[in-house]
């Protein structure tokens, strides 16, 4: 029986091809070797064989001298083969961290466990040992682990093929026992966050990633950029790192990471949680509802599991190459992870109560000298009649003249943006998300019309984040804002809860001291 997850390169990407579909248009008179890199099994990311048209139909099979033999199509039947994998075999993340030019260090990632759990166990301590080095165990006590976030422990500056992790079988549920380590032929890491990406993980054009390997890289390809970073000698070989990065969707450059155990692609797997409100770190989301509805991007042929198993619902996206998914929570800790043959991305979501709340991002908006420009209202122009805005986070920048939008503008994170030509009249709000975190309203020096006072009134309205008793002076001050009823109406309310933002204490009190002036 032929495999039956076999891509191959058309049309500047993968796409899946049946073998009824090459007996239709190859007719192979003769097989095409897996060393052509024609056919691809999209399961372990492996060349495949095509056999030749004879006494037999043509059909695909693996190579024999594939150096990995874990591919469930690995059968003789492969019509009997389930394609599913297995949840507990996941992979704890490894990062490279402290790079310079001859010398970098590796740290394992362990998943938060709760402490009441920790503190059951008999013996308080893991240990770390390197498999196919000389190296000494590395041991840490439980008093090492963060409490409510990953933690990253060190592994030495020397890659090992395999890291074992001994600790209480109890724990199995949240470590694995067995962690791959870095192929000598090179191991995949996201130079964003330093993490080793798993086996068949899913990598985009323009961006940049390092390349560990044993032995420096030959190749000249037009549609890959290799700089290299580190060149490391130990005792028993040289190891580099390279920052690698594919410049076009091209079928050269998607071969080289291939090779890599990588898929160049543009819909990259990604489980993204819709609902409910969540608080995220890595490998972990918080939440405090009985159900969880996620948005999984990517083939339709990905599967999704829990652990402890829960009843799931998919709605398909096909257009989106996607799915909905709902979740239903059977307990406190629920492990949801999306793979093929193996497991590709997974997180733990644990249901609690949430008391935190997210931090404001910082805006930081100045003139053209340089000098803080705060939110409120202003009653001159800036200087050039230009303002620059900074914001972590992607966003939207919006301008509004007397009350109407004149111009939407993108937010790129952590890249200045200028806005100039401002008159009076003029309002700029920053949006982060669906948060207005930023706003600066320029007004004439005159008492404020009905207008202008919907215009207050709205931005009141919008701040939200993390609330502060009311003060009883600015209570006395608003009962005196006889020309604002509107205002007051507003803060009459939040008089109830003795409660208010405090983005829009702030934007109120600024508002009385204008007034004043």
């Amino acid at each position: 029986m032929s495999l039956t997850h076999v891509y191959k390169w058309l049309n500047d990407k993968w796409e899946s091809i049946t073998i009824e579909k090459v007996r239709e248009e190859l007719h192979p008179s003769r097989t095409v070797s897996a060393y052509s890199g024609l056919f691809m099994c999209k399961l372990c990311g492996q060349n495949v064989i095509l056999t030749k048209e004879g006494k037999y139909n043509c059909y695909f099979k693996h190579n024999r001298l594939e150096k990995s033999k874990d591919c469930p199509e690995r059968s003789e039947d492969v019509s009997s083969v389930k394609i599913d994998y297995d949840i507990h075999k996941y992979e704890l993340p490894i990062r490279l961290c402290d790079i310079t030019e001859d010398r970098f260090k590796l740290e394992l990632g362990l998943l938060y466990i709760p402490f009441s759990i920790l503190q059951q166990q008999e013996v308080q301590e893991l240990v770390i040992k390197p498999e196919g080095i000389l190296s000494d165990p590395y041991v840490y006590s439980f008093e090492r682990l963060n409490q409510n976030a990953l933690t990253y422990l060190s592994i030495g500056g020397t890659p090992a093929k395999r890291y074992k992790l001994i600790c209480s079988e109890k724990l199995r549920d949240y470590w694995p026992q067995y962690i791959k380590g870095i192929d000598t032929s090179g191991s995949i890491f996201d130079s964003e966050t330093g993490r080793k990406l798993v086996d068949g993980a899913d990598v985009k054009v323009g961006v940049s990633y390092w390349l560990l390997c044993k032995g420096k890289i030959y190749m000249a390809n037009q549609y890959i950029e290799i700089k290299k970073i580190c060149e490391k000698k130990t005792s028993e070989s040289v190891w580099y790192i390279y920052e690698v990065k594919a410049i076009a969707m091209e079928e050269s450059a998607a071969k080289f990471f291939l090779e890599l155990n990588c898929c160049l692609t543009e819909s990259p797997v990604c489980l993204q949680p819709i609902w409910p409100i969540y608080v995220k770190t890595p490998y972990m989301i918080r939440h405090n509802k009985d159900q969880l509805w996620l948005y999984l991007r990517g083939e339709n042929n990905i599967i999704t599991k829990t652990f402890p198993q829960a009843f799931i619902t998919e709605k398909f996206c096909p257009e989106e190459k996607g799915k909905v998914i709902k979740v239903d929570c059977n307990g406190r800790q629920q492990l949801i992870s999306v793979g093929l043959a193996k497991v590709l991305q997974y997180t733990y979501f644990w249901k609690e109560s949430l008391a935190e709340t997210a931090k404001k991002p910082v805006i930081k908006v100045t003139d053209i000298k340089g000098n803080i420009i705060d939110s409120g209202i202003e009653y001159k122009l800036p200087k050039k009649r230009l303002i620059i805005i900074d914001a972590p986070f992607d966003g939207m920048i919006v301008i509004l003249r007397d009350g109407i939008v004149l111009e939407k503008r993108y937010l790129e994170a952590k890249r200045k943006m200028d806005v100039d030509n401002i008159f009076f009249g003029y309002e700029i709000q920053v949006m982060q998300g669906l948060d207005l975190v930023w706003t600066i309203q320029y007004e004439t020096q005159r008492k404020i019309s009905a207008t202008n006072e919907e215009i207050i009134l709205k931005k009141l309205i919008a701040f939200h984040g993390k609330s502060v008793p009311i003060p009883y002076a600015i209570s006395t001050v608003v009962t005196r804002l006889e020309d604002y009823p509107k205002i007051k109406k507003w803060f009459y309310k939040k008089k109830k809860s003795d409660y208010i933002s405090e983005d829009a204490l702030r934007y109120l009190q600024y508002f009385i001291v204008k007034l004043k002036s």
